[in-house]
């Protein structure tokens, strides 16, 4: 899972109160990269990804998706075959995450659930039901769904981190939080925010500047955005945004002991 944390955080305040209905049916194209020891310290494309606004039946939940693959690179399918998906539903009203679903049918051919229970304050985790496991479904969870029903699937593990703050968000809507708040462009600005990664809820700083950079041969302006936990202060992530009204995510990287990750935007 570690591998799999790593890069949901790249793809990383509270949501605003702007709609983010025009984000929905958007759907936006970018390629993982990375250069370090393993690749002799070249630049080596390892997979696709594919970010998307999902509607709901609910105008006040949000969906966001994303979708990871190495099906077109043949190096990352022999070493690692990853067909990921990882989902966030949030409330709109109440600004905060309810829920995170993961699925892999690759090599590791995992699922796994985070439920958020704001009602009792603290967060649930669920696991993929194992072959030589016996699988018991708990009735107090059964008004949860896990993408195509496969909520079945699943088994209760255990008791996560207790909830202690009025909103918490996930990396993957933390983007789309990014995209909708009302900045300042001029301005370095700090924020603090909980973020949930995998089953921990953190503390991660945000910082903010205007920097131009290189973008597809091009000299422009974008959004930078670094963040840091106060726990893990030597390592940085940093996301740029477009400096205009739609704010995409234009690329986002960090460090790891390894080497680097750069995931570009290719399409919309």
């Amino acid at each position: 899972m570690l591998y799999y944390n790593v890069l949901i955080f790249v793809l990383l305040s509270v949501i605003s109160h702007s709609k983010a209905d025009d984000l929905f049916e958007e759907n936006l194209y970018y390629k993982l990269s990375y250069r370090g020891v393993l690749t002799s310290m070249i630049w080596a494309d390892l997979a696709d990804i594919k970010m998307t606004a999902l509607s709901t039946d609910n105008k006040n939940i949000h969906q966001f998706e994303l979708y990871l693959t190495t099906e077109h690179y043949n190096k990352a399918e022999l070493f690692h075959p990853v067909r990921y998906i990882y989902r966030s539903t949030i409330d709109a009203n109440q600004h905060k995450t309810l829920k995170i679903e993961e699925k892999d049918t690759g090599k590791n051919n995992s699922m796994d659930m985070l439920w958020l229970d704001w009602h009792n304050k603290t967060t649930h985790t669920f696991v993929q039901c194992k072959t030589n496991q016996p699988c018991y479904h708990l009735e107090k969870f059964k008004h949860l769904s896990f993408f195509d029903d496969d909520i079945m699937s699943l088994m209760y593990k255990d008791l996560g981190d207790t909830i202690d703050t009025k909103q918490v968000l996930d990396p993957l809507s933390l983007i789309y939080a990014l995209r909708k708040n009302d900045f300042m462009p001029s301005d370095i600005m700090l924020k603090k925010i909980p973020l949930v990664v995998s089953d921990n809820i953190r503390m991660y700083f945000i910082e903010q500047s205007v920097e131009k950079f290189k973008f597809r041969k091009k000299i422009i302006s974008g959004l930078k955005f670094k963040f840091y936990s106060p726990e893990k202060k030597d390592k940085f992530y940093y996301i740029w945004l477009s400096d205009d009204k739609n704010r995409i995510p234009l690329r986002i990287s960090m460090e790891t002991p390894l080497g680097q990750l750069k995931i570009s935007l290719m399409d919309i």
